[in-house]
């Protein structure tokens, strides 16, 4: 796979994990606060942990160029363009096919 081979992985980790996080902390009780406060620690740590991580990837060398780069085509029509997320910059685009 090339997603896992690249690291591109990383950036969709990145931005989903505290999602991720904060989902699991809607189900915990109120009165159960120290369970909350060690959920969010956790994954506040696992988000550094992934930052960490894509920082140690960066290749400084080539500082001038696009990393980590996680395209997907959301829609995809008949046409010749496709509604596409760009995780590296975080935007929705139109994108040829």
């Amino acid at each position: 796979m090339d997603i896992l081979r690249d690291h591109n992985w990383v950036l969709s980790v990145g931005t989903f994990l505290p999602l991720a996080g904060v989902l699991v902390m809607l189900f915990i009780p109120k009165v159960e606060e120290q369970l909350q406060k060690a959920v969010a620690l956790i994954t506040a740590l696992a988000t550094l942990g992934v930052g960490v991580y894509t920082l140690t990837l960066f290749n400084y060398d080539r500082a001038g160029e696009m990393q980590f780069v996680a395209q997907t085509n959301w829609i995809t029509s008949a046409s010749t363009a496709s509604v596409c997320r760009c995780t590296s910059c975080r935007w929705l685009s139109l994108c040829s096919s």
